[in-house]
C-alpha cells in the first residue's frame, strides 16, 4: 500500500491541477489525499488502533522523542520567522489548518502503520513506508508553477531526512505522539513560506 502512494498521487495530482488550475487544484487533491491515506489507516487499525498509536509505551525509552522536533527548529527560523508578519489572518489560519491536518494524516499512515506490522515483516514495512514517503513528494515536485522555498531539492530531501528521523524516533518510543506533534509543527512553519509564496 505504501507503494501505490506515488503513482496513485501522481495520477490524481496531475488530473486536478490539469482540470481546476494550481491553486484551487491543490488543495482538492490534497484533501483527496489525506482521505485515501486516513480510509487505509481506519481499514487496518480502527478507531481504537490509532488511539493506541498517541498511548507513550511504558517499557520504551520516551527520552528519544525529543529528537523528533530537530527539523521544528531548521523550519522555524528558515520558514515561519520570515513568513509570519506577512501572512493575512486568513493564511494564517489556511497554515495551521493545513499543518495539523497534514502532519496526523500522514504521521497516522506513514510511521502509525508500520507500527502495528508484526517483528518479521516489521524491516521490510519499514523500508517501503520510508520509500514511499521520500517518493510521495515527487508528486507534489512535479506540480508546474508552484514554489517551494528552497527548491525541489529541499522539499524532497528535507522529507526523507525528516522521514527517516520520524521514522526512528516512532520506532524506539513504540508510538507517534512526538512524531505527529513534530510534523505538525514542521508543517506549520513549512507552509507559511510555501503558502505566503503561492497564495497571497
Amino acid at each position: 500500500m505504501f507503494g501505490l502512494m506515488f503513482p496513485l498521487t501522481f495520477v490524481i495530482f496531475m488530473l486536478i491541477i490539469g482540470w481546476a488550475g494550481v491553486r484551487s487544484g491543490y488543495w482538492l487533491s490534497m484533501s483527496i489525499y489525506w482521505v485515501i491515506i486516513i480510509a487505509f489507516t481506519l481499514y487496518f487499525l480502527g478507531f481504537r488502533g490509532i488511539r493506541k498509536l498517541y498511548q507513550p509505551d511504558k517499557s520504551a525509552p520516551q527520552i528519544w522523542g525529543w529528537l523528533a522536533f530537530i527539523p521544528v527548529i531548521a523550519t522555524f527560523f528558515v520558514s515561519f520567522l520570515p513568513s509570519f508578519f506577512h501572512l493575512k489572518m486568513s493564511l494564517m489560519i489556511l497554515t495551521i489548518s493545513t499543518g495539523v491536518i497534514n502532519g496526523t494524516c500522514e504521521e497516522l499512515f506513514w510511521r502509525g502503520l508500520t507500527l502495528t506490522t508484526e517483528n518479521k515483516y516489521k524491516s521490510l514495512v519499514i523500508a517501503a513506508s520510508l520509500i514511499g514517503f521520500g517518493f510521495w513528494h515527487f508528486t507534489l515536485a512535479r506540480i508546474d508553477g508552484l514554489k517551494y522555498q528552497g527548491g525541489i531539492g529541499a522539499l524532497i530531501g528535507g522529507a526523507i531526512f525528516m522521514g527517516i528521523l520520524w521514522q526512528f524516533v516512532t520506532t524506539k518510543t513504540k508510538n507517534i505522539l512526538y512524531s505527529t506533534v513534530a510534523h505538525i509543527l514542521v508543517n506549520i512553519f513549512a507552509f507559511s513560506a510555501m503558502i505566503l509564496a503561492n497564495w497571497q
